[in-house]
């Protein structure tokens, strides 16, 4: 509260309390931390916060990035809840050692999980390990997980097309030789060739670069070049050497996923 702020600071200050009902202040020696995922600038600027207080309690900062910036860590924290919480359960049996089958927890879960945007944070990941949990203990695998999903974006004005333009039908579809295709045929190609974009090209009939370019633009396709590195180790961390799991979820050839995994290889 803004009314404590004064008290506290006084109190960094000078290394003294005074307990509610003592007659004296009581010196102390004590090491502050805090934490908060607040924009604390903004609530300094906005008179929600004082400035004074914000500068004193910078003596150390470390800023740690959000967890939608390190998703190698999802699946390091998801097990680290998930055991606390499956033990506590009587439970902790459920996650077995690698290759034991049935794996009580799906891939498909782990997959919702990499491709979430996280806006609770890590506490918002140990609440769904809880939910897993809780969900599936007495199981043999644990049930489909429902991620709430997030607002979708406003949508963007019409513009007007000149009389001259491609059908309204067409225009966001792929035009070739052979016919047209939505994006959803383009995508089903795309998957049936493992998304080897030159063999989706020779089923289409297409250039491969036509197709490149509209996949990127319709589907949001992205080369293995463009992926970011903490995207494959998450991947990694989740998968392991599994390169049809780690092809689908990024929607890359496997031959593309070993090229890439052994360049991330330690030198």
């Amino acid at each position: 509260p803004l009314a404590v702020q004064p008290m506290l600071l006084r109190a960094l200050e000078t290394g003294e309390i005074q307990p509610v009902g003592a007659r004296r202040a009581r010196r102390v020696d004590v090491r502050i931390i805090t934490a908060t995922d607040a924009d604390l600038e903004a609530a300094a600027a906005d008179g929600r916060f004082r400035v004074p207080l914000l500068h004193r309690l910078r003596g150390f900062e470390v800023r740690l990035p959000a967890l939608r910036d390190r998703l190698d860590d999802v699946p390091r924290l998801l097990l680290h809840f998930l055991r606390a919480e499956l033990a506590t359960l009587g439970s902790a049996q459920r996650l077995a050692p690698a290759g034991q089958a049935p794996l009580w927890l799906p891939a498909s879960v782990v997959l919702a999980l990499l491709r979430h945007d996280w806006p609770g944070n890590v506490r918002e990941l140990r609440n769904i390990a809880r939910q897993i949990a809780v969900a599936g203990f007495d199981q043999a695998v644990a049930p489909p997980l429902a991620l709430p999903t997030p607002s979708p974006p406003p949508p963007r004005p019409e513009v007007p097309r000149p009389e001259t333009g491609p059908p309204l039908d067409l225009v966001d579809r792929l035009v070739t030789p052979r016919g047209s295709y939505p994006p959803e045929d383009v995508a089903r190609a795309l998957e049936a060739c493992r998304y080897s974009v030159r063999q989706a090209a020779d089923r289409l009939g297409v250039p491969k670069s036509n197709l490149l370019r509209y996949a990127q633009r319709a589907l949001g396709l992205r080369t293995a070049a463009e992926i970011p590195d903490d995207e494959w180790r998450a991947c990694q961390a989740a998968f392991g050497d599994d390169v049809d799991a780690i092809a689908a979820l990024l929607r890359v050839s496997p031959r593309a996923v070993r090229s890439r995994l052994k360049d991330l290889e330690p030198r």
